[in-house]
């Protein structure tokens, strides 16, 4: 019998960008924790229409730059409906990482689109995250306008990849400037 698979079952590891040349191959943006695991996949997915749908991957190249061919995509054209789509793998074949440890790895597009709550409190969204003098900056939609919110382990206490969370308790006042 085979095992279903749900929203649930999947990890988001990167998105893909524009197809390179005209061989079908699609650079890719993938977070540096989730490599291994891709390189080691016999599949990648793509979130289409709300569905998860599986492409077998046929190469993975990395000069010069992360690229994946995909079985039965032969020209950029076959390949250009996959453009600026989020890839996912499935769960089991991720490594189970300490979130807390991202911060020290963070990849830029981890944790973009995941929301960001203070004391319980839904703040925003990260629509961005730009690397500053010492620090990370997110930065959040927040009531009509974009705040920055810094993102450290003194502020951030728990981080739930599958919901798209991030948990901090942020100084009082921050939110204000």
């Amino acid at each position: 019998m085979r095992k279903s698979l749900f929203k649930e079952d999947f990890r988001e590891i990167g998105f893909s960008m524009k197809p390179f040349k005209v061989d079908g191959f699609l650079k890719i943006e993938v977070a540096e924790m989730y490599f291994d695991a891709l390189e080691n996949s016999s599949h990648v997915f793509f979130l289409i229409d709300g569905q998860h749908i599986p492409f077998r991957i046929k190469e993975l190249n990395e000069s010069p730059y992360l690229m994946v061919k995909l079985e039965k995509f032969d020209s950029s054209e076959r390949v250009e409906a996959l453009t600026n789509k989020k890839i996912f793998l499935p769960n089991n074949e991720c490594p189970v990482i300490d979130e807390l440890k991202m911060l020290e790895k963070l990849d830029i597009p981890a944790w973009i689109g995941f929301d960001i709550y203070d004391n319980n409190a839904k703040i925003g969204t990260i629509i961005d995250i730009v690397e500053m003098p010492g620090q990370l900056m997110a930065f959040v939609k927040f009531q009509e306008k974009e705040v920055m919110i810094p993102l450290n382990e003194s502020f951030i206490y728990e981080i739930d990849s599958q919901k798209k969370r991030i948990f901090a308790n942020l100084p009082e006042g921050l939110m204000k400037l």
